[in-house]
């Protein structure tokens, strides 16, 4: 369910405080555009060398060793079920994230641009079995709020 910005319910003011006021990266998965807040991002590369992972699940791409640590990397089209990525190639981005004390990346398509999310834009997704915490209008058109804590998580199966 989909519900606009209303200050007067308790639980929508704990979402607002998760993102409005907050920066945003904003990149295409498939043709679908998305957005991270920045505070999760710790750095943006290009496609390294990845390792394969046994028994990993099909959106798990490798591992990149990044300064000696494992981290994992996964693939968001395919884990949100958005078709067939399309080929890996030296100029695919890995986004790079942290979640508490937790590292793993996302392959990602185009990046975009630096937003600022403020109250007036801003949609929420209420599920608790979403990989989205909400929407907010770009350029004309919706990026969807992945929930890092939820990405973080699909990693924890390794």
């Amino acid at each position: 369910m989909i519900t606009t910005h209303q200050p007067a319910a308790p639980e929508q003011k704990t979402l607002a405080t998760l993102v409005e006021g907050r920066y945003v990266l904003h990149f295409m998965v498939a043709d679908v555009q998305c957005c991270l807040p920045v505070d999760h991002i710790k750095r943006i590369i290009t496609l390294a060398d990845l390792f394969k992972t046994p028994k990993a699940p099909s959106y798990m791409v490798g591992m990149l060793n990044l300064h000696g640590q494992a981290i994992p990397i996964i693939d968001p089209c395919m884990y949100l079920q958005l078709g067939t990525p399309k080929p890996y190639s030296i100029e695919t981005t890995i986004i790079i994230c942290r979640y508490n004390k937790h590292l793993f990346g996302i392959a990602v398509g185009q990046v975009m641009d630096i937003d600022i999310l403020g109250s007036e834009n801003l949609q929420y997704i209420e599920s608790k079995h979403s990989p989205f915490i909400g929407t907010v209008n770009f350029n004309k058109t919706i990026s969807f709020i992945l929930d890092v804590k939820y990405l973080a998580q699909s990693c924890e199966t390794i």
